[in-house]
């Protein structure tokens, strides 16, 4: 039951920094970049394919659909908690074995 604790914490916390940085990364370049940094792989790859199907190149409508792409984000985001969760989990086994 901890380790669901620990994930909702993350899960939370990705959300929140997430819809933050979301919200922002369309007022300045910096933040899009750090939307970049921060989500790779998962948030990385939700801005790339954004900027594909909302960019003049778009040869269709893929997701200009707003609930689509809210249900995409969410969907990215929660991928990039659990990939937090994951890697906290293996460094603090990691430290365990190491004592």
């Amino acid at each position: 039951m901890k380790r669901v604790k620990v994930y909702v914490i993350f899960l939370v916390a990705t959300l929140l920094i997430g819809w933050l940085l979301g919200v922002l990364r369309f007022e300045n370049v910096l933040f899009d970049i750090f939307f970049k940094v921060i989500f790779f792989p998962f948030g990385f790859l939700y801005a790339l394919y954004e900027s594909y199907c909302t960019g003049a190149f778009s040869s269709s409508s893929c997701f200009n659909n707003e609930f689509l792409q809210i249900i995409l984000f969410v969907i990215c985001l929660v991928m990039q908690s659990l990939l937090y969760y994951l890697v906290y989990y293996k460094i603090k086994k990691h430290k365990k074995n190491a004592k």
